[in-house]
């Protein structure tokens, strides 16, 4: 074998190793996803409740006051159209932050793909507003 070979022969072994790993790894992650979507929450049902968590520590703000919040919105079918006061945030399932007043409700409207809307008027409260089942 000349040098040409040996070099030849080197490179497809690399590249051989090279596809070998980046299957494994892509193997990996789908396996790991599909666990995780195994322990996923279960779906929504039709008549979903609403809850307020303050989780806050420190000097209570006066009522009506302009703060900043979390809200998880985890009702409605899977894509549904999350509106609150008028605003488009997102779909469901949504995580975001949104601002309002202190001891006020908010109005979240969640409008499902077949065009079913859903609406909510949990209350602004500091920590997290959630709107789930």
């Amino acid at each position: 074998m000349n040098v040409l070979e040996r070099l030849g022969t080197g490179t497809q072994l690399a590249g051989s190793l090279l596809l070998a790993v980046a299957a494994s790894r892509f193997l990996y992650v789908a396996v790991s996803e599909g666990w995780s979507d195994d322990q996923a929450p279960p779906k929504p049902a039709p008549s979903a409740q609403v809850s307020a968590v303050a989780q806050g520590s420190g000097p209570a703000k006066p009522k009506g006051q302009a703060i900043r919040t979390k809200l998880l919105v985890s009702v409605g079918a899977d894509r549904s159209t999350v509106r609150v006061d008028g605003a488009t945030l997102g779909k469901t399932p949504l995580f975001t932050e949104t601002s309002c007043r202190l001891g006020e409700p908010l109005q979240v409207l969640v409008i499902e793909p077949s065009g079913k809307t859903l609406t909510f008027a949990p209350t602004c409260v500091e920590g997290t507003v959630r709107v789930e089942p």
